[in-house]
């Protein structure tokens, strides 16, 4: 309806968390009967050898029948439970501190890339300017996925930043993410059946096992990225309530964050010796 479209563009959290589960649920629901479309009654019969001799409605059938649409719904579930639940380090939705989260990330590395800022610098609070400046040049450098891991823990674990860190990186609600087990499984899972699908299309050679273990990898340097050095991050899951911090998505009077906008460019700048 037409109250529908004006709605849209306004609430996108909101139709997101009403709608996603119904959708999954409804497409899984009707996967019985997708290969028993006009389309296929159609072009259904045709045997085709690139399909090793399967008629095309033979083929679908069989690729659908191996994904795993329990599995699939069972993610976009906790996912939406995640995203739409309450935001204890702040007011609103999950998905608000993940929207900030990310547009806080593009504005540093437009800085990083020495950029010229409009505004003040997202996040930082009190914390050096340094805080929101990476060696992005450095990753690119960069070929072995171990070695983006240690110049990921170089560029976190330094003590002056690491308040901005844990208040923008390892909110709640990141924690509600990372530390649910049930979803990493569900999501590995997903990941083999995906290998298996493939498969099913005559690519045997692909394998999942090297993007899971970079996945294990990156949920592990969420949790705790072990610095070498002294210091340590405190990742946790929301409280189930609603904060009462500003609507930025950060934490309630977080050491990093305690001015919503951040540091005005060419003034106040906290003096130290940033990161190294």
């Amino acid at each position: 309806s037409s109250g529908i479209n004006a709605e849209w563009p306004l609430r996108p959290g909101e139709h997101m968390c009403g709608c996603a589960v119904g959708l999954v649920s409804a497409f899984k629901d009707c996967n019985g009967n997708i290969t028993k479309s006009d389309i296929f009654e159609l072009a259904g019969a045709i045997s085709v050898p690139e399909l090793g001799g399967k008629t095309v409605k033979d083929f679908a059938d069989d690729i659908l029948n191996k994904i795993d649409f329990e599995t699939i719904e069972s993610v976009v579930r906790m996912l939406m439970e995640h995203l739409c639940g309450p935001n204890s380090d702040g007011r609103g939705k999950c998905y608000s501190y993940f929207y900030d989260t990310a547009s806080t990330l593009m504005q540093w590395f437009a800085y990083s890339a020495n950029q010229k800022l409009s505004g003040s610098i997202l996040g930082i609070g009190d914390a050096p300017e340094t805080c929101a400046k990476f060696d992005i040049g450095g990753f690119a450098e960069l070929s072995e996925f171990i070695e983006i891991v240690n110049k990921v823990k170089s560029e976190l674990c330094v003590k002056e930043c690491k308040d901005v860190y844990e208040d923008v990186l390892m909110g709640c609600c990141m924690g509600n993410m990372v530390l649910d087990k049930e979803l990493e499984g569900n999501i590995t899972k997903l990941a083999k059946n995906f290998e298996t699908v493939v498969h099913s299309l005559g690519m045997a050679d692909f394998k999942m096992d090297e993007y899971i273990q970079y996945y294990d990898s990156t949920l592990e340097l969420v949790r705790d990225p072990k610095c070498d050095n002294d210091v340590t991050f405190e990742i946790k899951e929301c409280t189930g309530e609603e904060g009462s911090g500003s609507n930025d998505g950060k934490k309630t009077g977080g050491k990093g964050n305690k001015n919503k906008g951040g540091k005005k460019k060419g003034g106040g700048k906290k003096k130290g010796k940033g990161k190294k």
